[in-house]
């Protein structure tokens, strides 16, 4: 018996060293329908927070795309923000949906996250393009590869992978399954 419990230990150990918990602000695939194992419309502000880690603040915005406060009563969406060196960034966006703040959005400037096509930020333009199979589009939230998908709910839910004028990947975007932020 004091033999497997050693070995368990050691087992357990083993597992904890092999299995790191998510970076701060999380990291992983995105796509269409979420990032990481967070789902758009689904996923709760605690959920995010439980795998993320706590931001380093969060916006509330009323309806109108104006800032607010929570405590007034009239916040519609809230947006928790992870701030890095050199200006990289995360951001998750909730909306309020009557009962709790769902995941509805995610931007991030940071490398540790690709998508299911293992395009990520800093990659060339050309290799995105080749990745994507997709023309590069102008757009209200960003000019990019853009992808967009139905959801189960009929909902159109989308992606963005931003380019910049250096012909640089700088952004990962996804949306859904509430209407582009334009």
């Amino acid at each position: 018996m004091k033999q497997l419990r050693s070995v368990l230990a050691t087992l357990v150990l083993a597992l904890a060293v092999a299995a790191p918990a998510a970076a701060r602000g999380g990291g992983g695939t995105v796509t269409t329908f979420g990032v990481g194992p967070l789902s758009f419309d689904l996923s709760t502000s605690n959920d995010v927070l439980s795998w993320a880690g706590n931001p380093d603040r969060i916006v509330y915005w009323d309806q109108n795309g104006s800032p607010t406060r929570v405590s007034y009563g009239n916040a519609a969406f809230a947006i928790a923000q992870y701030n890095y060196a050199a200006h990289g960034y995360i951001s998750y966006g909730f909306y309020w949906d009557g009962s709790e703040w769902l995941l509805g959005e995610f931007d991030t400037t940071l490398e540790r996250f690709h998508d299911e096509r293992g395009t990520r930020v800093g990659m060339s333009y050309g290799e995105a393009r080749r990745r994507e199979n997709r023309p590069l589009a102008g757009g209200c939230l960003d000019s990019g590869l853009w992808r967009f998908h139905y959801g189960a709910d009929g909902e159109l839910y989308s992606m963005v992978v931003g380019v910049n004028r250096g012909q640089r990947v700088h952004a990962l975007h996804a949306y859904g399954p509430n209407p582009l932020p334009c």
